[in-house]
């Protein structure tokens, strides 16, 4: 081959190989797309079928295109996903205490690598999050982060994950998951500090302990977990009667104190309480204050979240690690739109959560 010939030759290469990429960029070639056969591309250039076997080989070593044997040249899903600079993120609600940390942790890391963020709020409904997922489907979006709606209970809405599984969105949870679902998450250790709180509780001679939780979400079962084996542990009958549980189907901050305190009032006697979290500690206070009922002279309690509310209040509470949560969803999610879905396993990965130790328990083991 002389000189001109070469040259004519490396630039019909180029050329081919530049349209490929293109056209997977802007989405006219996406994933699991065939390419244009070899035929028409001969045609179209100008160019041999030995030149566009070439390009083609080389494209599918760098990892733009992959060959299906006896089928063709398809879009490779590593690449596809990586011209995608958006990750949509679903969250239950963002103006409450631990929610704003936790975005902005993850909307730094994604930004310094480029990458945009589609934000929706879920308020814990399942429509809502009906929508997000089937927008998200028919979207160019490169992943998602999603902390699940009423993960406790079976949700109406797994066909929508099993079609963002077949086109191979990769995804992963925050606070909770779904057993119907195989997809990595990030939990704080719920169940460790719930175990830890209600030990000391235990240990300060306390064995009428109550406990509120939250009925339709993962956290407020694996905190009820906690609760329940620390009581046995101990050797402690868990006794119904003082056990309280809500749900989230509330509009406003009224019935959620309403609905508190009509579970204060059903609770048999009790000296120490378990809160779902800070929230709902403050729901208690002020039913405590109300009633003339000191904490922790007449009720020790502990919490969960470490938020405004436990601190003000002096309540020992489970610090919620926000913040590395945060981190962690956004850094997982860059590595499964970069290296597959598989790169990260399908198993809870659950982050130590430490106690913000404060005076809320009155050790009546001398009384």
């Amino acid at each position: 081959m002389d000189d001109n010939n070469r040259k004519n030759f490396n630039f019909k290469y180029i050329v081919l190989k530049q349209w490929i990429v293109d056209n997977i960029k802007n989405k006219t070639f996406k994933y699991n797309d065939k390419l244009p056969s070899e035929n028409l591309l001969c045609r179209k250039f100008g160019i041999s079928r030995q030149t566009v076997r070439n390009a083609m080989a080389q494209l599918s070593e760098e990892g733009v295109v992959k060959k299906v044997r006896g089928s063709g040249m398809y879009v490779n899903k590593t690449f596809a996903a990586a011209t995608s600079k958006t990750v949509g993120i679903l969250i239950s609600y963002l103006n409450e205490y631990i929610f704003q940390h936790i975005f902005k942790e993850i909307e730094t890391v994604l930004q310094l690598e480029g990458y945009e963020i589609d934000l929706c709020i879920s308020e814990n409904r399942i429509e809502q999050e009906r929508g997000f997922l089937d927008r998200m489907y028919h979207s160019d979006v490169a992943g998602l982060i999603i902390e699940g709606t009423r993960s406790a209970l079976p949700n109406p809405n797994i066909r929508y994950y099993r079609k963002l599984e077949e086109k191979d969105v990769p995804f992963l949870f925050i606070h909770n998951y779904y057993n119907d679902v195989k997809c990595p998450s990030i939990l704080m250790d719920d169940i460790g500090a719930s175990k830890r709180m209600t030990q000391m509780l235990i240990e300060a001679g306390h064995t009428e302990i109550a406990g509120i939780f939250k009925g339709d979400d993962l956290q407020g079962h694996r905190r009820y977990l906690g609760y329940v084996e620390a009581l046995n542990e101990a050797g402690i009958p868990v006794r119904e009667e003082l056990i309280g549980w809500f749900y989230s189907n509330y509009d406003n901050n009224i019935l959620l104190e309403i609905s508190i305190k009509a579970i204060l009032d059903t609770l048999d006697y009790y000296t120490a309480m378990v809160s779902y979290n800070d929230l709902i500690a403050l729901e208690i206070n002020k039913f405590c204050v109300k009633n003339g009922i000191s904490i922790p002279d007449d009720v020790s309690m502990v919490s969960f979240d470490d938020g405004v509310a436990s601190s003000s209040l002096g309540i020992i509470s489970a610090k919620h690690p926000k913040k590395l949560l945060g981190i962690e969803a956004a850094m997982r999610i860059l590595r499964m739109i970069r290296e597959g879905r598989e790169a990260i396993p399908p198993v809870p990965y659950v982050i130590s959560t430490e106690l913000a130790l404060r005076d809320s328990i009155k050790n009546i083991t001398a009384l």
